[in-house]
């Protein structure tokens, strides 16, 4: 077995770029991701390849994917089978916390109606948002309701600072322990033993196990990686992950069976012996408590006597067991009539009791989040009973039959439809909004609803989505349909100024304020859009310390120019734009502030990417081409070959819709005198692809790359003689940077065109 590593960063699109890079390598399985959204990101690729991915993280259940492995705990198995144990000796009043992320929110929800099971209270729930470092008006809030104990599902770099500031104010772990399940010996660490003794972590492993498994993986971890190092649970899911995977490939000879070899397997781990449920993919394990010691290792103070079984669609602790068997007598009839859609069954009180292979694998793992599931139909009592299209994915219906017993409603079946694709290809505009901006998909149309609420205020807005998906048009389009319309509207893209001049563009400068100050100072990017609009292009490359000075404009709604001291009020409307996961780079990279984070996107527009919009892929083509064709008045129109369409659809269009208007114009040149545009005007990648994802050219051939290259190359050289040099105006026909198209081109290919 020879290991590829690959870093994601955390970064769903990273993981998805490295999956398929590593999939065409021909690798046999995968290990990793860490978090659900990288793990969901690749899905579609491992779906692709038929590749195995060993998780080896907790996971908030709801998913049981074929392709999937987990090794990390279910909920039931890390939290749920504590419950009892926690209410009996730390007391019943609890105050739930957590991030504002997915495991957190499905944690609480699980938890909440066992904790009323057993005879507890839970006094108050609050989220913080992801990377929150301020906690104390959380800890104030907590001390008002007086609990017994804390449970904290607090993620990534915010778990630090809230147990330093419970310390610093006043808390004590004797009298109101901290209960985690994510705190790991890695944070006790890092904050310092003195913060973390006396409060509890809940996982299947601690390094503190007393068995010779446990020991051996100890001793051989610390031979590595040196005697201070602290290990984690996650580690110890890796290091099984690792063991399960080598076991079933030395008994695995074709690659097709490994998923069916992995199964099989049993292994002696740290925690105790494992294996996968056959039912679900997911690892038998051992729930344990552990209560930090002085020497900042957790002491075990609970711990299952056996395995217990994963349990990710939480049937093992849904709060009605009474009604059950009549709910699943109705399944069962449905079922047994070959009932074709997706059925899910729900108690009285919203719990997801039953799920077949058909919901499962809508709301698993093709595109429908599970958690918006839960947050709209799963949480009411009483549904409609006639079809209505899920909020948020039109595209999905369902049907409600509730069920009674001696007339008490005792729960619900949902039938989940999903509705036939339309094949209309006739452009769709909200030309009351504006022509500019083309598209059906029900998800496209939802952000645009969005829009043109924004457009009616004067709130931040900000604008989230791949490279080339459209939100510098979306940002124009919101201030011309605003009250600001008359007044200017600025552009400002952050990741082509250097952190010396970004400050200086935005907020402007006085004279003699560094070498070379225009005489007079200049007014900044704030200033000159005064009244207007300033659109933020790329905000996550703000240089961090400029991120503090940004939102203190945004909050006094005044700037001072560098060099200066005079408060200048201004009165601008702030559009900001990235294709960055700005959480994500909060949370684990520390790169971007909370705080403005929250500031900026009081609005927020999430662009789905061409990819995600295939219906609209035509409508788009068909409105470039018609553009084109208004161009050349004195030929006859132009139109695409019907396989031409097919190709599009296989191609996954990393740059998205600049990519596409940017083929169409380019097939259009190269179809000279014909009056139809077919494949073989297209780039080769496209021509050539086959449902790959492909964001990079890292994994093609040198032959592929350089024609690649040898393509874009053309393309630009040839916009560069049309505009005669001007760079400016070739990089706005291309839709790239400024910055980007100098990178792409030497002076003496510039030079040649200005002549």
């Amino acid at each position: 077995m020879i290991p590829v590593v690959e870093d994601i960063q955390s970064d769903p699109f990273t993981a998805a770029k490295m999956a398929e890079k590593l999939a065409k390598q021909g690798v046999r399985a995968l290990v990793g991701t860490y978090t659900s959204a990288c793990r969901k990101a690749i899905l579609p690729i491992l779906e692709r390849y038929d590749l195995p991915l060993l998780y080896p993280t907790q996971v908030e259940g709801l998913e049981s994917h074929p392709n999937v492995f987990y090794c990390g705990p279910t909920i039931n198995q890390q939290v749920l089978y504590h419950v009892p144990w926690l209410l009996e000796h730390l007391g019943s009043r609890v105050f739930l916390i957590g991030s504002d992320y997915i495991y957190p929110r499905e944690t609480h929800r699980q938890l909440k109606p066992l904790i009323k099971r057993y005879g507890g209270e839970v006094v108050g729930e609050l989220f913080l948002p992801l990377g929150s470092y301020e906690m104390t008006k959380a800890l104030k809030t907590i001390k008002q309701t007086k609990p017994n104990f804390i449970f904290s599902t607090i993620v990534g770099s915010s778990i630090v600072p809230f147990y330093r500031q419970y310390r610093k104010l006043g808390f004590d772990s004797a009298e109101l322990p901290i209960v985690s399940s994510v705190t790991t010996e890695l944070d006790i660490q890092a904050m310092g033993g003195e913060y973390g003794f006396g409060h509890y972590s809940t996982f299947p492993y601690f390094s503190s196990i007393k068995s010779e498994e446990n020991q051996r993986f100890v001793s051989l971890y610390r031979r590595k990686y040196g005697r201070n190092e602290a290990i984690s649970a996650n580690m110890e899911f890796t290091y099984t992950a690792i063991f399960l995977l080598a076991k079933a490939l030395s008994e695995c000879k074709e690659k097709p069976d490994l998923k069916k070899f992995l199964l099989k397997q049993k292994f002696e781990a740290p925690q105790g012996t494992v294996f996968f449920d056959p039912t679900n993919q997911h690892l038998w394990q051992w729930p344990r408590i552990g209560r930090v010691q002085e020497n900042n290792l957790f002491e075990i103070i609970c711990s299952s006597d056996k395995p217990i079984r994963p349990d990710p669609w939480y049937i093992s602790f849904a709060e009605v067991r009474d009604d059950r068997d009549v709910l699943q007598r109705q399944v069962i009839d449905l079922v047994s009539n070959r009932f074709p859609d997706g059925v899910v069954v729900l108690s009285a009180q919203g719990d997801v009791l039953y799920m077949n292979a058909a919901a499962q694998e809508l709301v698993g793992h093709k595109g429908y989040p599970w958690y918006r599931l839960i947050e709209t139909i799963f949480s009411f009592r009483e549904l409609p009973k006639k079809e209505q299209p899920l909020p948020g994915e039109p595209d999905l219906f369902y049907l409600t039959h509730s069920i009674y017993r001696d007339s008490t409603h005792i729960g619900s079946i949902i039938v989940l439809k999903q509705k036939k694709q339309s094949t209309e290809t006739k452009p769709v505009s909200s030309t009351q909004f504006s022509e500019r901006i083309i598209g059906k998909d029900p998800r496209f149309l939802e952000q645009l609803e969005i829009a043109k609420i924004a457009a009616k205020t004067n709130e931040n807005v900000l604008l989230l989505g791949e490279s080339g998906t459209g939100k510098d048009v979306f940002a124009k389009v919101i201030h011309e349909n605003s009250s600001r319309k008359k007044q200017p509207f600025i552009v400002v893209n952050c990741a082509t100024l250097s952190k010396e001049l970004i400050a200086s563009e935005l907020f402007g400068y006085e004279e003699g304020a560094f070498t070379g100050a225009k005489k007079g100072g200049k007014i900044g990017a704030f200033e000159a859009a005064n009244g207007g609009t300033l659109f933020l292009d790329e905000i996550g490359e703000m240089p961090l310390e400029l991120q503090a000075t940004l939102l203190r404009v945004l909050e006094d709604k005044a700037i001072t120019r560098v060099g200066g001291t005079k408060m200048i009020p201004v009165d601008t409307r702030v559009i900001a734009a990235t294709n960055k996961n700005l959480k994500h780079e909060i949370t684990y990279n520390g790169a971007f502030r909370c705080d403005l984070y929250y500031r900026l996107n009081v609005i927020t527009i999430h662009f789905p990417a061409l990819r995600e919009r295939q219906g609209d892929i035509p409508l788009l083509a068909n409105y470039f081409l018609e553009q084109l064709n208004h161009t050349q008045p004195n030929h006859q129109k132009k139109s695409f070959d019907a396989s031409i369409f097919e190709a599009f659809y296989r191609y996954p269009w990393p740059g998205n819709i600049r990519e596409l208007r940017n083929v169409v114009q380019r097939a259009f040149y190269l179809s000279g005198s014909n009056l139809f545009i077919t494949q073989e005007h297209l780039p080769e990648e496209i021509r050539t692809e086959r449902l790959s994802f492909n964001p990079s050219v890292d994994h093609l051939t040198d032959s592929s790359s350089h024609k690649l290259k040898k393509a874009e190359k053309d393309i630009i050289e040839e916009t560069l003689r049309k505009v005669n040099g001007n760079v400016r105006r070739a990089a706005q026909i291309l839709g790239i940077s400024r910055s980007t198209l100098y990178r792409k081109i030497d002076r003496k290919t510039l030079l040649k065109y200005r002549e």
